[in-house]
């Protein structure tokens, strides 16, 4: 579920989750780590919200989320006892104001049920960002592996590269090499068997070649950018 699709879900609602003081803003949160098939994390030191943080190390809460300083939108921002919060607080940052102050979907903020108020950061203890808004780096292609363009042209540095019909140190040979200073323009990259292949395709036949074009490990290479 994302911070939008817990945005529509909940605003103008009023959550309870445990039963106690009515809808605070420890349940809204409570109430999307039920959503999110996360254990439930209570303020079990002095009662209030704060403990969610001040505790963090201890109550299991940073098996489920990552700590922040940096908000994107989705995270959960905890404020200490402050000029804004009394009490303590807790809410769903949603986007920055540019002055000091941000947009929060939270409970007990003014209203009975979850709406969007401009709440200060300053008193803020820091954010918790649920593992599933943890943003992955995009899985580098073989090229990107290998430090070269997707396609492109390259000249041999070494003698009998040979050519082959498979990406396989142990099929698909051909008979054909490219010695050290031929030019070869290449398709594609392709990682297999612990090498780098370069992938082109024959003018004379139409078929689909490889050739190798180093290790995976940056020990060799055989060839280099025209």
């Amino acid at each position: 579920m994302t911070a939008k699709e817990f945005k529509k879900r909940v605003e103008g609602k009023a959550y309870d989750v445990d039963g106690a003081f009515g809808a605070q803003c420890w349940d809204l949160f409570a109430y999307f780590c039920q959503l999110m098939k996360y254990p439930i994390y209570n303020c079990t030191t002095t009662g209030y919200v704060p403990d969610l943080w001040n505790d963090r190390k201890k109550n299991g809460i940073l098996k489920k989320f990552v700590e922040t300083q940096n908000m994107q939108e989705g995270d959960w921002c905890i404020w200490g006892k402050c000029a804004a919060a009394p009490d303590g607080h807790i809410a769903m940052y949603l986007s920055d104001n540019g002055d000091g102050t941000g947009q929060f979907l939270g409970q007990n903020q003014g209203s009975n049920v979850a709406n969007v108020i401009t709440m200060p950061y300053a008193g803020s203890l820091g954010a918790l960002r649920a593992n599933d808004y943890v943003k992955k780096p995009a899985k580098k292609t073989p090229a990107q592996k290998a430090g070269i363009a997707a396609s492109g042209t390259m000249v041999a540095t070494v003698d009998r590269i040979r050519v082959r019909n498979s990406a396989s140190l142990s099929k698909g040979e051909t008979g054909l090499y490219y010695d050290k200073g031929m030019v070869l323009n290449y398709e594609s990259v392709k990682e297999a068997d612990g090498y780098f292949w370069l992938v082109y395709t024959s003018a004379s036949t139409g078929t689909t070649r490889y050739i190798a074009y180093g290790t995976t490990d940056g020990k060799k290479k055989f060839w280099k950018k025209k």
